[in-house]
């Protein structure tokens, strides 16, 4: 079956306004409650979650999801994601680049426009996947966007997301993060601070050290992902969090956003096509 592309230049401006609203409302429990407040005009889902996926979610801000992917899955991924270009997304003007030629003063390495691997289509539209999510939404979800990165060991110092900070992506929104390789302590695990997506500490717009977070929540809520390649989990990332700077080996990553309303930073480009996926879920890519 063959597919065509429409390239949009930004999101319409209903959504752009309806972010800057939503960006300023800092507590968690305004935000659920705006949040429940569109999910009841949106198409209820047809399906529910896992119980303990979506018990985890609402307790601890994010899912592990065993079994998701099996490790051929994996490697058949990381293997064409190899041979896309990438590009630093904060020096665009180090243009475009293959994953064996990064520069060396990049940290991340995004991989963007990967809608057009069935692979990727495929886990984003998983079952389980889609049936948590809806779960923790209270209405069907909107695949907001796809991407995939590198993130790099080689600098001194992190910079921006390995940080911790907290997403302002849209007013209600999970992702579902995928571990395209192995990843140990020195891989730059992803970190998250347990039950932060419900707590109103550290809520200033800005990026985080350690010590503020662990003094604020404290060192036993810090959960750091380490796992093999296929490691996949679900995560609010309201919650605090950052990517772990990289003291070894490369880590790549797929991310797929899921969003009760789309995004400033929806996918530029779109899949025409109908395929075996849902459409309503499916709208934006």
């Amino acid at each position: 079956m063959t597919a065509s592309y429409v390239t949009r230049r930004r999101a319409p401006l209903y959504i752009h306004a309806f972010h800057e609203v939503q960006q300023r409302i800092r507590p968690a429990r305004w935000r659920r409650r705006l949040a429940a407040w569109v999910a009841a005009t949106l198409p209820r889902a047809d399906r529910t979650g896992e119980a303990g996926d979506v018990a985890a979610l609402g307790v601890d801000g994010f899912a592990m999801l065993d079994g998701l992917v099996d490790r051929t899955w994996v490697e058949e991924l990381r293997a064409t994601l190899e041979q896309r270009q990438c590009r630093d997304r904060w020096r665009p003007e180090l243009g475009s680049f293959g994953h064996n030629a990064i520069p060396a003063q990049t940290h991340v390495a995004d991989i963007d426009d990967i809608i057009d691997i069935p692979e990727v289509l495929e886990v984003a539209n998983h079952p389980r996947v889609i049936g948590a999510v809806s779960s923790y939404f209270g209405c069907m979800p909107t695949i907001d966007s796809i991407k995939a990165w590198w993130s790099l060991p080689g600098h001194e110092e992190a910079e921006n997301e390995q940080y911790y900070h907290r997403d302002n992506d849209s007013i209600r929104f999970l992702k579902l993060f995928i571990y395209v390789t192995d990843v140990d302590e020195d891989c730059g695990p992803h970190t998250f601070v347990r039950g932060t997506h419900d707590r109103d500490l550290c809520l200033e717009r800005r990026r985080y050290q350690d010590d503020e977070v662990e003094a604020a929540f404290g060192a036993e809520k810090v959960a750091r992902f380490t796992g093999p390649a296929g490691t996949a989990f679900l995560e609010d990332t309201y919650g605090l969090h950052k990517g772990q700077l990289p003291t070894g080996r490369r880590r790549l990553l797929l991310q797929v956003r899921y969003s009760v309303v789309p995004s400033i930073f929806m996918s530029r480009k779109r899949r025409v096509i109908r395929d075996r996926y849902d459409e309503y879920v499916n709208r934006i890519i």
